[in-house]
């Protein structure tokens, strides 16, 4: 017999003329309580569970511009905290009503790509430089943020011979020549719960990692490297029975 997931239908209560359109959403945080989502305008909103709007601020325009751009945010509704990734280098942290509290800079060369919360005190993000040409890598790629005053430490999950979702080609336009970044909506690293999936595309085994206990997930067959040309698959959701990877 067929099984069918449950859906929760939430109406979100909006206040003012600005709007969340469903891809918007998608890119937001749900907790146990509260509901984060942004806009492209750089408007963040924070509604309860019943979708009652409870904040709305926006610092990109005015004088209390604090970022031209939102990439992503996470809610920390234990902390009473929104973090937002405005820069590949900066995180902006705020209160949930919009107050400034304070400013995570990465050191040089980690870049933030993906960040997710990990626990009360720690971030977890994939760094987003590639350095697959990099003889000297540690083949570490991603890492721990302290929430207060961005200090990093390795998560201990190791890759060999990285591959990455973003690919770079030389365009030749008579003597000038430039050269094309393209990256896949396809991510190595999701957060799922209170669970962080590693799924990256270089390695046979999908790992998760669950209060720092670290499990093997599945294995993908046949072996990443042993098909022409590469098929990069990275998980999507998981639920207790289910798993929905994409290819």
């Amino acid at each position: 017999m067929a099984e069918e997931a449950e859906i929760e239908y939430i109406p979100l209560q909006l206040q003012g003329t600005e709007w969340l359109k469903t891809f918007d959403l998608l890119r937001g945080t749900i907790s146990e309580n509260m509901i984060f989502a942004y806009n492209k305008k750089g408007t963040v909103f924070v509604f309860d569970r019943a979708g009652k709007q409870l904040h709305r601020f926006n610092h990109a325009r005015g004088e209390k511009k604090q970022y031209d751009y939102i990439f992503s945010i996470y809610g920390d509704e234990e902390n009473q905290e929104i973090f937002i990734k405005t820069l590949c280098y900066k995180i902006e942290v705020y209160s949930l009503a919009g107050e400034y509290k304070r400013s995570l800079i990465a050191s040089y060369p980690i870049s933030f790509n993906q960040v997710f919360g990990y626990n009360k005190d720690s971030l977890v993000f994939s760094d987003g430089i590639s350095k697959i040409k990099d003889r000297f890598d540690n083949g570490i790629y991603s890492y721990k943020l302290s929430k207060k005053d961005a200090g990093i430490s390795p998560f201990l999950f190791y890759v060999k011979h990285r591959i990455t979702n973003t690919f770079t080609c030389e365009v030749r336009e008579e003597k000038q020549i430039s050269s094309l970044s393209y990256t896949i909506t396809i991510e190595p690293m999701i957060k799922n719960g209170n669970e962080v999936i590693l799924s990256d595309f270089a390695c046979d085994t999908i790992f998760l990692f669950d209060g720092g206990t670290k499990k093997a997930l599945l294995r993908r067959t046949p072996a990443v490297r042993s098909t022409f040309p590469l098929k990069l698959i990275g998980v999507s959701i998981k639920t207790d029975r289910f798993i929905l990877w994409i290819l």
